[in-house]
């Protein structure tokens, strides 16, 4: 019932909460009220190295384990059914996170490269995007990857943490950029970040995002419009 520098949660369908307990190098599974079920660090030959990053989606957890160079696929048990790391133009550089999407289709924020690799649901490489920079579609270590539908698009959207850039940004599957929302600012500043770290999307359907400000110890929360991204108040 302890942790060591968590960085991460995800949540299955049946809302047990899975948190990567960094320090420790284990995932550890918690009962929807806390409840502490069980905990695991990788196969004995193969533990993991500093994961940073987690994600579950359909039962599957998947997890950037940045020391060990690898994403990790889990089922909810904790066993390992399959792992991959760098292949082809997908090079890994300081992973921070994984997302899926509903195909199976795997995307890392590949943080010290700033540029998102996506990979297909075996571990190929299929492309990647994203240079250093502040401009539209260019990155400052990008730390959280979400992959959720944004309803007034009607498709399926990758949201990317862009830590030090302070902003949110949205595209497509294949990477092609859809706009960007927040900025750099203080923590008495609404709608700014200061050192965002994690990005996630409601489950509500609303495509409302939320962005993790490290240092400014907060939440902030926008709401998704026709036109594009406010701050929810």
């Amino acid at each position: 019932n302890q942790f060591l520098t968590p960085r991460d949660i995800g949540i299955d369908s049946s809302g047990n909460v899975y948190v990567i307990d960094t320090s420790n190098k284990r995932v550890v599974k918690l009962d929807s009220n806390g409840n502490w079920l069980t905990s695991w660090g990788g196969p004995t030959a193969s533990p993991m190295s500093f994961p940073l990053g987690i994600t579950v989606t359909n039962d599957l957890v998947y997890v950037a384990d940045t020391g060990g160079k690898l994403v990790r696929v889990f089922d909810t048990n904790g066993n390992q059914l399959t792992s991959f790391g760098s292949q082809g133009a997908c090079t890994f550089n300081g992973i921070r996170d994984v997302a899926r999407d509903a195909a199976g289709n795997i995307y890392v924020a590949n943080y010290e490269n700033n540029n998102i690799l996506k990979f297909n649901p075996t571990g190929t490489c299929l492309t990647t995007w994203g240079t250093q920079g502040s401009g539209n579609g260019q990155f400052r270590t990008p730390y959280g990857v979400a992959v959720a539908v944004d309803p007034i698009l009607g498709i399926e959207a990758v949201y990317v943490a862009d830590a030090n850039n302070d902003r949110i940004q949205e595209f497509d599957t294949d990477g092609t950029f859809l706009t960007t929302f927040g900025s750099s600012g203080t923590p008495d500043q609404p709608g700014t970040f200061t050192e965002l770290r994690r990005v996630a999307v409601a489950t509500d359907g609303a495509g409302d995002v939320w962005g993790a400000d490290l240092w400014g110890f907060r939440l902030e929360r926008f709401h998704r419009t026709a036109s594009g991204y406010d701050l929810a108040q």
